[in-house]
């Protein structure tokens, strides 16, 4: 049973890892090179997106679990698993701001430019609209950048607590 709990955190992660890494570094920019708008793939992105923040946190909710069996099974002191609920903590708390806040601000930016101008893509670049998305996204993927980040730290840190 503790086999097991070790697997369920460890493959939690690599699945949550793995797919931040796979929308950031294949899905996004090849939709932004294969299809015929930026429009479409921003909306591609951004339903892909919806998807993996469910994800994350079932992927959280997995690994929260795994690591209780495994803190029961082994005996472990709380102590001992402080760091990893912390750093989960903090990941999944990057999810839901990257969601409900800046997501939802992404996409009325999205509207109201689209309302205004027909798209984003024909929103002047010097718009305060499309300056405040702009900053709105790169809020979003410094976020998610973090995240995978901290992803990788317990992942790390939860391999070689299994020594």
């Amino acid at each position: 049973m503790l086999t097991a709990a070790r697997i369920v955190e460890t493959l939690a992660l690599g699945l949550w890892l793995g797919s931040m890494v796979f929308l950031s570094f294949v899905v996004a920019p090849a939709a932004f090179a294969v299809l015929p708008s930026r429009e479409l793939a921003g909306q591609l992105v951004g339903h892909t997106l919806a998807r993996l923040y469910l994800l994350g946190y079932i992927c959280g909710a997995l690994f929260l679990l795994g690591l209780v069996v495994e803190q029961r099974l082994s005996g472990a002191s709380l102590r001992a698993v402080a760091l990893p609920i912390g750093l989960l903590a903090v990941m999944l708390l990057l999810i839901f701001c990257n969601q409900y806040f800046l997501g939802e601000r992404l996409a009325a930016l999205r509207t109201e430019m689209t309302a205004t101008f027909g798209s984003i893509d024909q929103t002047p670049r010097d718009h305060a609209l499309r300056a405040a998305f702009g900053r709105y996204h790169g809020v979003s993927a410094l976020l998610m950048s973090a995240n995978m980040l901290l992803t990788l730290v317990l992942f790390v840190l939860t391999v070689r607590r299994f020594r």
